[in-house]
């Protein structure tokens, strides 16, 4: 069988987490940083205020928890943590090996 690389970026990886098997082809692109999300308001004076919110611990502590409970190593999470959210850092054949996240091959 014929393993098919691919993209895994952003959020993508958690969900990579709870595979059964977790193959990752060598090709293939997988890149973390951290975590934000956006929140909108309305603000008389300026109109729609949108806002970006970095996490405060608490997600960080909960996919901590996931990727352990997962076989994976928090390591992870704790580096993309320390990612800056403008930039994804793609992972390398060893980071994926050192946290645990997948094999290269079935």
């Amino acid at each position: 069988m014929a393993l098919v690389s691919g993209r895994c970026y952003s959020a993508c990886v958690y969900a990579l987490m709870g595979g059964a098997q977790r193959v990752i082809p060598p090709q293939s692109r997988i890149g973390v940083h951290r975590m934000f999300n956006y929140s909108t308001s309305f603000d008389f004076s300026e109109g729609f205020v949108r806002e970006r919110n970095l996490d405060d611990g608490g997600m960080r502590a909960t996919l901590s928890r996931y990727a352990s409970n997962m076989g994976v190593s928090p390591d992870l999470i704790n580096f993309a943590e320390r990612t800056s959210p403008d930039q994804l850092y793609m992972l390398t054949g060893s980071d994926i090996t050192r946290w645990r996240l997948g094999s290269r091959k079935l």
